[in-house]
C-alpha cells in the first residue's frame, strides 16, 4: 500500500466538550455531524456502559446499586473498569462495566442520558462510550473524499474516528480527523469550511498536523500547521 501525505487532526488533551449544554442535546449534535459530513451507517463499532462506585462527587443519595443489578440481571456479570479519584479526598472506586451487543448500542445511550448528573465538574456516575470509524465527506456530496483507506496507520491513509463518551451533563468526544490532503491548500481550507458548521465542538486550531511519509520506515514525519492558515475560516465561524 502505497503511503500518502495526508492533514490529521488531533484531539486536545481531556477530548472536545460538546457546545450544547444537555446531554441528549450533545449527542444528537455529534450524530448530525456523523451522518452529514460522513460515510458512517449510523451503526456504532462498539458500545459499553460504565458505573462508577460510590463517591462524594456523586448525585446525593446515589449509590448505583439499583442499576448496577438491573444490568447484570439484563446483561450480564459485568468487568471491572478503570479506577476514578475523588478530587477533594483522594479516594478511589472502581467502575463497573458492561459490554453491549450491536443490537442494545441505541437502549444504552437511553438509558445512560436517563441517569442523574454529577455535582458541577465533576464526572458523571453513569456514561456510555461508543466508538465508530469513517471516512470524510462533503456535506452535499454523498460519496467520501478520495483517498481513504481502511488501512494500518504507518502504511496507508487510514479512516476517521470518534469515541464519544455519552452522560447526563458532560457528554463529549474524541475526534482524529484524517483529511486526505497533501497541503493545507485553497482546496482543504474550503473543505474545513464546509464541515466546520456542523462541527458541534470548539476547533482546537493548532491541533491540525502534516504527516509526510518518512523516507528511510514506516512512520511519517510531522509538522503542525500554523493557526494562522485558518484565520479566515475563524473569523466567519465568529460573524
Amino acid at each position: 500500500m502505497e503511503r500518502r501525505v495526508h492533514i490529521r487532526y488531533e484531539n486536545p488533551y481531556g477530548g472536545h466538550p460538546i457546545l450544547r449544554k444537555r446531554g441528549i442535546d450533545a449527542y444528537q449534535a455529534v450524530i448530525h455531524f456523523l451522518m452529514t459530513c460522513t460515510d458512517w451507517n449510523g451503526v456504532w463499532k462498539a458500545a459499553e456502559i460504565c458505573v462508577s462506585g460510590p463517591g462524594d462527587y456523586l448525585p446525593d443519595g446515589w449509590t448505583g446499586a439499583a442499576l448496577t443489578e438491573s444490568l447484570t440481571q439484563q446483561i450480564g456479570t459485568p468487568r471491572p473498569g478503570i479506577m476514578v479519584n475523588s478530587l477533594e479526598t483522594g479516594e478511589q472506586t472502581g467502575e463497573l462495566v458492561w459490554d453491549l451487543a450491536r443490537d442494545r448500542h441505541a437502549w444504552g445511550v437511553e438509558l445512560v442520558l436517563s441517569q442523574p448528573a454529577a455535582r458541577r465538574r465533576y464526572p458523571d456516575p453513569v456514561k456510555c462510550l461508543c466508538t465508530a470509524d469513517f471516512a470524510l465527506r462533503h456535506p452535499r456530496v454523498k460519496t467520501p473524499l478520495a483517498g481513504q483507506d481502511a488501512t494500518f496507520p504507518h502504511i496507508g491513509v487510514i479512516r476517521s474516528s470518534i469515541l464519544l463518551h455519552v452522560s447526563a451533563g458532560n457528554t463529549s468526544a474524541f475526534f482524529d480527523l484524517v483529511f486526505p490532503f497533501s497541503a493545507a491548500d485553497a482546496r482543504f481550507l474550503a473543505y474545513v469550511q464546509a464541515i466546520r458548521p456542523h462541527w458541534p465542538v470548539r476547533v482546537a486550531w493548532g491541533n491540525f498536523k502534516l504527516h509526510t511519509p518518512h523516507s528511510k520506515n514506516e512512520w511519517y514525519r510531522t509538522t503542525r500547521i500554523k493557526r494562522e492558515v485558518f484565520d479566515s475560516i475563524k473569523a466567519r465561524s465568529e460573524e
